[in-house]
C-alpha cells in the first residue's frame, strides 16, 4: 500500500493506493498554462488510434447547476452517468455556492473541446481513457470514491490514460495544473505529446 499526500485545487487529498501501479509508466501533476490544456486537449481530440475496445468519461466538479450539466445530452454525444452536489454537513445551510460533482461518458473523442469549453467554469476535470472491460468497476469507484484524481482500477489496466486540468489551482502562478497517469500500454497516440 502506497499513501501520497498532495494538495489538487483547494482539496488535500490523501490516496492510499491499495492498487498495484507496476502497469502505471508515468504519472505527476505540474503548473500549466490554459493553453497548454486546450492544446493537449485539442491534440487528444485528433489522436487517431483504434478506439473500438476504449471507454472516454470525464470526471470532475463544476459551478454549472445540475440542469446545465443534464442539458449537455442534447448538444453532445454523451452519457450521464452521474450529478452530486458537493455540499455535505452544515455546508448544506449556509448560502454559498459549490460545485456539482460529476461522471459523463464521452461517445465521441472529436467533441473534447467543446465538450470542454461547456463546462468551462470548471474547478477540475480529468479525462480517461480506458479498456471497455473496465468500466463496471470505474464507474463503481467513480460514484462511490469521489477524490477528483483517484485512477483506482484502472491502475490494473496497463493501457489506461488519464489527463487532468485544474482550473483553479492557488498554488500556481497562472492558476492551472495538470494531473497525467498512464499506463505502460497506452496507446503511443495519447502519450507522445507529453
Amino acid at each position: 500500500m502506497l499513501i501520497t499526500l498532495f494538495r489538487w485545487g483547494n482539496h488535500i487529498l490523501i490516496c492510499m493506493k491499495i492498487f498495484s501501479m507496476e502497469k502505471t509508466f508515468k504519472e505527476y501533476t505540474r503548473e500549466i498554462s490554459y493553453s497548454r490544456a486546450i492544446r493537449i486537449i485539442k491534440y487528444l481530440q485528433s489522436a487517431e488510434f483504434d478506439n473500438d475496445g476504449f471507454c472516454l468519461y470525464a470526471r470532475g466538479n463544476t459551478f454549472k447547476s445540475r440542469q446545465e450539466i443534464q442539458s449537455l445530452e442534447t448538444k453532445f454525444p454523451v452519457e450521464i452517468k452521474t450529478i452530486e452536489s458537493t455540499r455535505r454537513g452544515v455546508w448544506r445551510i449556509v448560502p454559498i455556492p459549490t460545485p456539482n460533482y460529476f461522471v459523463i461518458k464521452i461517445k465521441s473523442f472529436a467533441v473534447l473541446e467543446r465538450f470542454y469549453s461547456s463546462i468551462n467554469n470548471i474547478s477540475i476535470m480529468t479525462f480517461y481513457v480506458f479498456n471497455r472491460n473496465c468500466e463496471h468497476t470505474f464507474l463503481k469507484n467513480m460514484t462511490e470514491e469521489k477524490a477528483i484524481n483517484h485512477i483506482g482500477p484502472l491502475y490494473q489496466d496497463s493501457s489506461y490514460f488519464a489527463y487532468g486540468v485544474d482550473t483553479d489551482n492557488q498554488e500556481s502562478e497562472s492558476g492551472f495544473r495538470e494531473f497525467v497517469s498512464y499506463g505502460v500500454n497506452a496507446p503511443k497516440e495519447l502519450t507522445s505529446f507529453l
